[in-house]
This record gives C-alpha cells, structure tokens and sequence, in this order.
C-alpha cells in the first residue's frame, strides 16, 4: 500500500489472522442482515435490521483503522460493537 512518502508497513501476521477472522464473521452477519431485510414485512424488524447494519459497518470501519494503524485496541473496540448485536 502506498502514501505520498512511501509504503504503509503490512501489520504482523498475528494481528491480519485476527482481523481477518473478525472481518469475515462481521461480513456473514451483514449478509444475514441483509437478507432478513429482503424477506421480512415487519417495519419494526427491518429499522432494527438496518441499526444492525449500521454497526456492523461501524466494525468494518474500526478495523480498518486497526490495518493502517497497527492498533490492537482498534480490534477489541470492534469485537465490542458486534457483540452487541
């Protein structure tokens, strides 16, 4: 990955392992999401579904500042947001 001064540094190993076991498990709880979206009537249940996503997206969000930051507590912040969901 590059900057305007050279190369982002790729985080270790460990830490890619973990934010790619948190990053699929978040991804399947979207498409799950989305389909409830598609399939349920219930007005109620799609603005919960959609609070869902939006947290979901929060989670994406954090780790990717926990990639380019090299940040565990990035990491845990995320796991914290989907397991509330």
């Amino acid at each position: 990955m590059f900057d305007d001064y050279g190369f982002f540094p790729l985080p270790s190993s460990a830490r890619l392992d973990e934010i790619n076991k948190v990053s699929s498990f978040v991804a399947k709880k979207m498409s799950v999401l989305k389909n409830t979206i598609l399939t349920t009537d219930d007005t109620e249940e799609k603005i919960e579904t959609i609070a869902n996503m939006i947290l979901c997206q929060s989670s994406i969000n954090l780790l990717c500042l926990a990639y380019l930051t090299e940040d565990y507590s990035f990491i845990e912040q995320s796991k914290n947001i989907y397991r509330g969901i």
